[in-house]
């Protein structure tokens, strides 16, 4: 199920007010709920949390992408994310042409 997510992003807001962070020993992804809420309606995160946690990693990095573009503020959790993920379609892509 797909619904439109409507993100706003108020003045002063920073994409490391989510203080994104992975466990090392689960690779589980944690944030502050309270800091997604400032840019997602509550409603929407309460519906991304129990129903979609791959359109939540999608707002998550469209979130980060504007962080970059507007105050080039990277994150090295994301970053690292972003980076296994290409690995991984690489990966799939690979053994789709063999």
């Amino acid at each position: 199920m797909q619904k439109a997510v409507r993100v706003s992003i108020p003045e002063g807001w920073r994409f490391s007010d989510l203080q994104l962070s992975r466990s090392k020993a689960t690779g589980d992804i944690s944030f502050s709920i309270e800091a997604l809420e400032q840019v997602v309606d509550p409603d929407d995160v309460q519906w991304l949390m129990t129903h979609n946690e791959e359109y939540l990693c999608d707002v998550l990095v469209r979130l980060y992408d504007i962080a970059v573009r507007d105050f080039g503020a990277e994150d090295a959790t994301v970053e690292t994310l972003i980076g296994e993920i290409r690995d991984e379609i690489t990966n799939q892509e690979q053994q789709g042409a063999g």
